[in-house]
């Protein structure tokens, strides 16, 4: 998703444009600031996308692929942004110049969690969890375990009723 600022008049908008700068090919650049560590963004950057290349992975997420739109419907990458009220999900917010970004906090554990939850209250699949071969879904079966392993419920145990 490609999202561009064309408003030249508003002075928001004003001074994160001062804020870039080029990088060698061209592309404008700016600097933002994930989990207190200052990194590097390029425009029309995600938040995720932004995470990801600067070597930050821990931000959890499920319906996130590149060859997609994002969409945004796992809510499993909500992430805390300086100054705004509501987690925002990373895969689809832009990076902005001078962004403060939190992407851990029991908060966020809990959304998360319950989000996951919500998902496989209605797995659609036929198959006894943890699933042994590649789900029919086609969902990312190792993170699932991975959250699974990581998560102090006792979710991965819970039989789907089918």
């Amino acid at each position: 998703m490609a999202i561009s600022i064309r408003d030249n008049l508003n002075p928001i908008v004003q001074d994160a444009q001062s804020m870039m700068v080029r990088n060698e090919v061209g592309q404008p650049g700016f600097t933002l600031t994930i989990d207190g560590k200052t990194v590097q963004a390029y425009e029309n950057q995600t938040l995720l996308s932004v995470a990801a290349d600067n070597g930050i992975t821990d931000i959890p997420n499920m319906c996130d692929d590149e060859k997609l739109e994002p969409t945004a419907t796992c809510r499993m990458c909500l992430v805390h942004i300086e100054g705004v009220k509501q987690p925002l999900p990373s895969c689809t917010t832009p990076a902005l110049p001078g962004m403060v970004v939190t992407t851990q906090s029991d908060e966020l554990f809990h959304i998360r969690r319950t989000n996951l939850e919500m998902l496989l209250s209605d797995h659609n699949a036929y198959c006894q969890p943890p699933c042994q071969i590649d789900c029919p879904t086609h969902i990312d079966i190792s993170c699932c375990r991975d959250l699974f392993a990581g998560s102090s419920t006792s979710i991965s145990q819970r039989p789907f009723d089918r």
